[in-house]
Order: C-alpha cells, then sequence, then structure tokens
C-alpha cells in the first residue's frame, strides 16, 4: 500500500487565521493517524502580494500550535520552470492575453501559473495522495483533476471538510483581518494545546465523550469517516471554556 501524503499549502499573502491552522490540524491529523507524511507548501506564485515576514509569522504559529511537518516548506515560487514545461504540454487557448484550460485561465499572459495550474503539478510531483481541504475548493477539483489527467498522472483523493464559519456564516478567512488569526489567540493568552482542542472539536467526531484531548490523543481516534457533515461556528465562547479547563488542568508551575 503506497505511503499516504498530504500537503498543507498556505498563501503567505495574510496571518494564519484559525481557519487555516483548522486545515493545517486536519491533515497533521491524517498524517499522524495513518502513519503518512505532511508537505508544508507556500503557494507564493503571487509575487506582488507574497510576504517573508508574513511566511515565517505562519511558520511561527504553527509551531506554536504544535503542529509540525514531515518536508518542506517548500516554495512554488520556486517552480516557474515546471510550470512553464508543463503549460507548453497542455491543449490551452490564447485568449484575452492569458492561457485557458478548457475554458478556464490557467497562466498570465507572460506565462506565470495561477492557483490552478500550480497546485496541480506540485500535487502530481509532490506525491501528494490524498487532498484534505475545505468545501470551499469543491469547484475547483473538476479543473485541476483534468489537468492531472492531462499530464499523464492519477489524482489524489480530494475530501471536502465543512468549513469554519462566524455568527453571520461567513467563511473565517484572512480577510476578516486579525478577528481570529492563530496570533491573536496566542496574545490574549490561549493556550495552544486548546486552540488544538478546540478546533478538531469543531472538525469531526472523536469517539468519545472526552472533552479534553491532545494532539497525540486526537490522532490516535482520528478517522476521516468522522468528519462532520455540517459547517461549524467559530465559538469563542466554547473557546474560552476549552482553553478554561486545559488551563486547571496544568500545574501551578506550568
Amino acid at each position: 500500500m503506497t505511503p499516504t501524503r498530504v500537503r498543507f499549502a498556505p498563501s503567505p499573502t495574510g496571518s494564519l487565521h484559525v481557519g487555516s491552522a483548522r486545515t493545517a490540524l486536519l491533515n497533521w491529523l491524517f498524517a499522524r493517524s495513518t502513519g503518512g507524511s505532511l508537505l508544508l507548501r507556500f503557494d507564493d506564485t503571487d509575487a506582488g502580494r507574497s510576504d517573508a515576514a508574513l511566511e515565517a509569522a505562519i511558520i511561527e504559529d504553527l509551531t506554536w500550535l504544535g503542529l509540525d511537518w514531515d518536508d518542506g516548506p517548500v516554495h512554488q515560487s520556486e517552480r516557474i520552470e515546471r510550470y512553464a514545461e508543463v503549460l507548453a504540454e497542455l491543449p490551452v487557448t490564447r485568449r484575452d492575453g492569458a492561457y485557458e484550460f478548457e475554458g478556464r485561465v490557467i497562466a498570465r499572459a507572460d506565462g506565470s501559473p495561477l492557483y490552478h495550474l500550480a497546485t496541480a503539478v506540485d500535487d502530481v510531483d509532490d506525491a501528494i495522495t490524498h487532498v484534505l481541504r475545505g468545501r470551499d475548493h469543491l469547484s475547483n477539483t473538476e479543473l485541476q483533476v483534468a489537468i492531472i489527467r492531462a499530464i499523464g498522472a492519477q489524482p489524489p483523493e480530494y475530501v471536502h471538510a465543512p468549513l469554519l464559519v462566524f455568527e453571520d456564516g461567513a467563511k473565517v478567512s484572512k480577510r476578516k483581518g486579525d478577528r481570529a488569526t492563530v496570533g491573536a489567540l496566542c496574545e490574549e493568552g490561549f493556550l495552544p494545546a486548546a486552540v488544538c482542542n478546540a478546533l478538531a472539536l469543531s472538525l469531526a467526531d472523536f469517539g468519545t465523550d472526552e472533552v479534553m484531548l491532545n494532539l497525540a490523543e486526537m490522532a490516535e481516534r482520528f478517522d476521516l469517516a468522522r468528519l462532520h457533515s455540517a459547517d461549524s461556528q467559530f465559538d469563542d465562547t466554547k473557546l474560552r471554556w476549552v482553553s478554561g479547563e486545559h488551563i486547571r488542568a496544568i500545574s501551578d508551575e506550568q
């Protein structure tokens, strides 16, 4: 059996928000529960918006949460020649100063790749077996699969998890500013174990009535089949309650 391999691929164009942290946790739990590996990949082909300081902050936030990775970080910006090579092989059309594949733009007029092209090529070259991401990416899957098949490769298995949303139903995202970033939670004094615990409970059923779970316990119990089916609300009250439970459980010295 082929070992499982997943990736967490943030864009260094903003702070790590809790929605993305939840996706990182999902991939980490799957990799650890299956004995597989996790790649950290930065989707940084947007040179105008990517920021080395934001990349460093994302790494710092992941480390604070306790979510390690097995390979990387690697950068899409270092693979421009590879994307150009694939673009030359695909049956693309030039329209409105861009390259289109199956009716959707996959590269700019200068040949620089957009998200769909770079992601599809990298998932093949990085030997990704499972792509675990939010269901807001469902609409991207068909095109990415088509690109992968067009270059003669086998697509990974795609799993689209329910989203983390605010009270108004809006997806938690970097565009909401500092309202729900990992850095802000750290500054407010939340314990990383509590943040991971709360995010995990919003993501899946771990088959136990026990609320307080550490990363090792969650990895031992994790099962993709038990992902929640509905979106979960980012609940500040519940997060504070879980954090309080974790704080009460540690020693006075800690």
